[in-house]
């Protein structure tokens, strides 16, 4: 990963979203020719951040793709969706679209469905396993697991008062 000029990483993300051909080094990449994207999409944050992550750190493409819609060169809003679970709580979601692009409503409410869905969904399934493997490795080691899901350890209770941050994605 080299380091880049912020105004290089600009151009670049320019070159990928106004790309029709699919000739970006993104499309170039792994055959990615054949993917179901293109510049005319709705992207959100972290997508991008990832797209990018082969040539530059994620802040630097972070701090790039704001000022391109700060420039209003791409177009940036929020959009929200209600995270499952127990809490319910509404997450924020960064979007980012070409200036030109006139029917982005259904791109972007699929793009929130399917981060919805791997937001709980997958979340979950990685946190089973990891507490399965976690258990495993403590019995390989010679512990015995007592408890599960417990702030109390013979008597004395772990309280703990700290803010969760609640920031948008």
């Amino acid at each position: 990963m080299s380091n880049y000029s912020k105004d290089k990483i600009k151009e670049d993300i320019l070159n990928f979203f106004y790309d029709d051909s699919k000739n970006h080094w993104i499309y170039r990449y792994k055959n990615n020719r054949k993917a179901n994207i293109n510049g005319s999409m709705v992207f959100y944050l972290k997508q991008l951040k990832v797209l990018f992550e082969d040539r530059y750190f994620h802040w630097n493409t972070d701090k790039a793709i704001k000022e391109l819609a700060n420039d209003g060169k791409l177009i940036n809003w929020y959009d929200y969706y209600i995270q499952k679970g127990e809490k319910n709580r509404k997450v924020r979601v960064s979007l980012f679209r070409r200036p030109d692009q006139r029917y982005f409503k259904k791109n972007s409410k699929t793009l929130l469905k399917h981060i919805q869905y791997f937001d709980y969904d997958m979340n979950q399934a990685i946190g089973r396993q990891a507490e399965l493997l976690t258990k495993m490795m403590f019995y390989k080691l010679g512990f015995q697991v007592n408890a599960c899901h417990t702030n109390e350890f013979r008597g004395k209770k772990y309280t703990c008062k700290v803010k969760k941050n609640l920031g948008g994605r």
